[in-house]
């Protein structure tokens, strides 16, 4: 905790710093909005860890309201970041320009004020829109065939959700509209794919899925912030809503479908997780079944490939607000959609149904997936 506190100031307080060497190139302050400034970046640099030490006292309150400044705050900043960078590009590029050529650029750069305001201007704008882009729960779907399916079943419907991230800023709309989606899609099969709980007060946010009752019942996987908000607390909850948590353990549902969960890798530095090769797993289970992978993260281990039919994952949010998506993709198999993979196997990566920290999105719409296998003959 100390080393992810220590490198989350490091990079955001970077941020803050860019942030004021900018509106200090773009104004000419006097003594008392210099420290205004000051003291206002060092309040939203230290919002999350004050959001946390207010929980921790109980104060729910007080820790609501800090979220919510510091994390609408941060969304506001990385879009400044963002657009403020690319106007950084643009300047150097005509630097250069005017270096290797006879023309004179200077009418052409922007001035520092606008390379503040301009980026300024354009993050309070998207985050405005973002917060309708976060409620704008959609429906994505996606049809998978399948020689595995039973006789007597030639498609079958499942649901998928994922980090959802109830907690200190209870998501009631999105998990109220979630239920609205699949009360009218009616699935055989309901998915959660981790992260449903955040920190503060979740105890009772998802009684409302205890509505939802597939005929073949709810799974659920642990997602990173499961470990984060209280491993034992979460788990309770979930089961609560009527989840079958599998945590290194497989699930056999209607005679032509194995299930395998496996533990998100959080739970490898608490050593709240048990021992698993999902490999190991995948192998266990009868290979003419159609084989579900539920793992929160993803990333596909190779010794998997063909053990398993479908992966389903979340995690990514697709980068929850561009351009951060380019920032994700190098780092897992994929970020967002269907992705075919050797061996026969396929991956479905959600963009996730709640958001984290800023409570928007932009370009990154919220899901609810709808899967359709259907039968190959």
């Amino acid at each position: 905790m100390l080393i992810f506190l220590l490198v989350f100031l490091t990079i955001y307080g970077s941020l803050h710093y860019y942030f004021y060497v900018k509106i200090k190139a773009a104004f000419a302050l006097g003594f008392y909005p210099h420290l205004g400034i000051i003291l206002f970046l060092a309040a939203m640099l230290l919002s999350p860890v004050a959001e946390h030490l207010f929980e921790g006292i109980g104060q729910l309150r007080a820790a609501k309201i800090s979220a919510w400044i510091g994390y609408s705050w941060m969304g506001i900043l990385f879009l400044f970041f963002s657009a403020a960078l690319c106007l950084d590009l643009y300047r150097l590029l005509l630097h250069i320009g005017g270096s290797l050529l006879p023309i004179d650029a200077t009418p052409l750069k922007p001035s520092a004020r606008l390379v503040f305001l301009l980026p300024m201007a354009l993050g309070v704008v998207i985050f405005i829109y973002g917060i309708f882009e976060a409620n704008n729960l959609r429906v994505e779907r996606v049809t998978i065939r399948s020689s595995k399916l039973s006789a007597s079943i030639s498609n079958f419907k499942i649901a998928q959700i994922s980090d959802i991230h109830s907690g200190i800023n209870h998501q009631k709309r999105i998990i109220d509209r979630t239920v609205a989606i699949l009360k009218d899609e009616s699935p055989d099969l309901l998915i959660s794919t981790g992260d449903m709980f955040d920190s503060g007060d979740f105890d009772h946010a998802f009684d409302p899925l205890k509505s939802i009752e597939p005929r073949f019942g709810k799974f659920a996987v642990t997602g990173n912030h499961e470990f984060y908000a209280g491993l034992e607390r979460a788990l309770k909850c979930t089961r609560e809503a009527g989840f079958i948590v599998l945590r290194g353990e497989t699930a056999e549902v209607g005679g032509f479908l194995n299930i395998v969960g496996v533990d998100d890798p959080a739970g490898n530095y608490s050593h709240k997780n048990p021992k698993e090769d999902e490999a190991a797993l995948l192998s266990s289970v009868p290979p003419d079944r159609f084989t579900l992978l539920l793992k929160h993260q993803p990333r596909v281990d190779v010794r998997s490939l063909g053990k398993f039919d479908l992966m389903l994952s979340g995690h990514t949010h697709n980068g929850q607000i561009f351009p951060f998506n380019l920032l994700v993709r190098p780092f897992y198999t994929a970020s967002a959609g269907l992705l075919i993979l050797a061996g026969g196997s396929q991956l479905y990566v959600s963009r996730g149904t709640g958001t984290w920290g800023p409570p928007i999105r932009f370009l990154a719409p919220p899901e609810v997936t709808i899967i359709e296998i259907v039968s190959a003959d």
